[in-house]
């Protein structure tokens, strides 16, 4: 006879901890005896906002991966050529299209994109071009069979599909690209354009667009004809779709208002509700090769639209990268140094009156006092960590000095002088190997290299300036923004340990005490001076991070502030940023950054 075990199953498990937390758990349920509360592994589905495109636009083309994306074209008023590249948070530019145009389709990836159709204003004029992106540069492919805009499209670069669309009349065409030359394929059953697809070349999907109105047709694809699949639920045109034939997300377009927000997703047989988009919008572009983490951005609202969302559908709990408020600095400061990491943070000197001897120690939640410095010191520079510190620059009421001192974590000792006096100068790198460069007095093009014992003369900069932002290693440094007569900079500069090199120019001019550290990810805190012409006025609060390469956003501050403050950070994870100045009142504010992060988390279930 069987058991209840055989009939029933297993009964939920009495656990003393939660399980191993992985993708296999899913589904499972359990009851944890140490918080007397019963959990279940359930998937999430959510959308969440992520950084903004550099240029708001619509009908452009997508391409990629949720990390790893590609935006190109797109209507402008009139039409673009410019590519923008993901990482999966911030958007950099990237090489711009042969060809400025709209209503165009995507496929393939970051490093191996494919763009075709589309059309170019006044006319409109329908386009047959198409292109392939190697990472860096668009280069001419072989032309459509026939030229159309407002199309659907899917595969790689080398096995690409275009279907539907018009060219002036609504098309039912489909055409197979293989990586050289397009040749027809089957017909769609339904003529129809601004449709969605989704899948590669022998296993696509392509749903709802319109024909002689809006439709909720769902047409699938196998490498020579296309077959009727299940109805989407929501009626409309123009939804982009991430995934394959048999798991996709489809989602925004327009229904019977002007833009959507719906979100369904596809089995392969039956289209079932998901959670809708935050942003409303019809022309976005996409990342096509993920149901549970697909990426939408840019498009119309009523207005061409930068916004940026992530889809994820799976049990990982995401985490959006963000500013959040830490403990306060012990009293107001304005010019300090800093050093170390977010939960071990070095803070030190100050130009304002009291706290120029004052080194304030960070724990990762509040800060404490630490050992005097021994002299007045402000708008100096800051290397190392908490326990192996480094102070060097600066001076009391805004002078100038050639003070180096080291700090043991309790004790600040005097070290060798600097060969060169200054203040408000860039500085990075650890206690036995840091850098300074640029600074007060104006003109300056110094830098000098400190090895823990004593500093000597370093490569010559490319531009004499003041207020300096800079982060890396003694060998491997970049300076960036600051002060030029009669105003801000955006231009960077890179070390390498002997001479400087023009970099990459920041998004924002601005000038600014402190910014980030590590080799490769930098971060630049927005903390302008005399910005004039920066958008968000003096004191701003945008926030960019350098990859060694380009610039580009993250999440603002919640508090602008002008230069003053200081940071210290640990790689492109996490940062903290204290004090500086508001207006003309300094401040004890103090926030941290962490970047977004992924866990599986078990939910709590609700039991009476």
């Amino acid at each position: 006879m069987a058991d209840y075990t055989e009939i029933k199953g297993n009964r939920i498990q009495y656990l003393d901890s939660d399980p191993t937390l992985t993708s296999a758990t899913e589904g499972q349920v359990w009851y944890n005896t140490a918080t007397g509360t019963l959990k279940g592994l359930t998937q999430i589905k959510a959308w969440s906002s992520s950084g903004n495109m550099g240029t708001a636009r619509r009908f452009l083309g997508g391409a990629g991966t949720q990390t790893a994306a590609l935006g190109f074209g797109g209507y402008i008023g009139p039409q673009s050529n410019a590519t923008e590249e993901y990482s999966g948070f911030t958007w950099t530019a990237g090489g711009n299209l042969g060809t400025a145009r709209y209503g165009l389709a995507g496929a393939g990836t970051q490093t191996a994109g494919l763009a075709f159709g589309g059309a170019t204003y006044p006319g409109p004029s329908v386009q047959s071009g198409t292109e392939e992106y190697d990472g860096s540069a668009w280069t001419a492919g072989g032309s459509l069979g026939t030229a159309r805009t407002n199309i659907g499209g899917v595969g790689i670069q080398t096995a690409g599909l275009i279907f539907g669309g018009q060219s002036p009349s609504i098309s039912s065409a489909t055409e197979e690209y293989d990586g050289s030359a397009w040749t027809a394929g089957g017909s769609l059953g339904t003529a129809r354009r601004t449709l969605g697809g989704s899948g590669i070349q022998t296993a696509a999907l392509g749903f709802a667009g319109y024909s002689t109105a809006n439709t909720n047709i769902t047409e699938e694809y196998d490498g020579t004809s296309w077959t009727a699949g299940g109805n989407m639920n929501v009626t409309r045109l123009g939804p982009k779709g991430s995934g394959t034939q048999t798991n996709t997300v489809a989602f925004g377009g327009a229904t019977t208002a002007p833009t959507g927000s719906a979100t369904e997703e596809y089995d392969g047989a039956i289209w079932t509700n998901s959670t809708s988009m935050a942003t409303a919008r019809l022309g976005l572009g996409n990342s096509s090769t993920s149901r549970s983490s697909a990426l939408a951005f840019g498009g119309t609202t009523g207005s061409n639209t930068a916004a940026t969302e992530e889809y994820n559908s799976n049990i990982n709990a995401i985490t959006q990268a963000a500013w959040a408020s830490g403990g306060s600095l012990p009293a107001v400061n304005n010019g300090l140094a800093g050093a170390g990491t977010p939960t071990s943070t070095l803070g030190f000197g100050s130009r304002t009156g009291g706290q120029d001897q004052a080194t304030y120690e960070y724990d990762g939640s509040s800060w404490s006092s630490g050992g005097s410095l021994g002299t007045p010191i402000g708008n100096g520079g800051g290397a190392g960590t908490q326990t192996a510190g480094l102070s060097y620059g600066g001076g009391p009421s805004g002078s100038t000095s050639t003070d180096s001192r080291e700090y043991d974590g309790s004790t600040w000792t005097s070290g060798n002088s600097m060969n060169n006096a200054r203040a408000l100068h860039m500085s990075c790198g650890t206690q036995t190997s840091a850098l300074a460069a640029f600074g007060t007095p104006h003109p300056n093009t110094t830098s000098e290299e400190y090895d823990g014992t004593s500093w000597t003369a370093g490569g010559s900069t490319g531009t004499a300036r003041y207020s300096v932002g800079g982060g890396g290693s003694s060998t491997a440094a970049v300076g960036f923004g600051g002060y030029i007569s009669p105003g801000s900079e955006n231009n960077s500069e890179e070390y390498d340990g002997t001479s400087w090199t023009a970099g990459n120019t920041l998004n924002f001019a601005r000038t600014m005490y402190n910014g980030g550290d590590g080799a490769v990810n930098t971060y630049v805190y927005a903390i302008a001076g005399d910005a004039s012409g920066l958008p968000a006025g003096p004191d701003t609060n945008v926030v960019e991070l350098y990859n060694g390469t380009s610039w580009s956003t993250l999440p603002n501050l919640a508090t602008g502030r002008r230069s003053g403050a200081a940071g210290s950070q640990s790689g492109s994870v996490s940062a903290i940023f204290f004090g500086g100045r508001v207006g003309g009142s300094d401040q004890s504010i103090t926030e941290e950054f962490t970047g977004e992060t992924s866990a599986i988390t078990a939910s709590t279930l609700t039991t009476s």
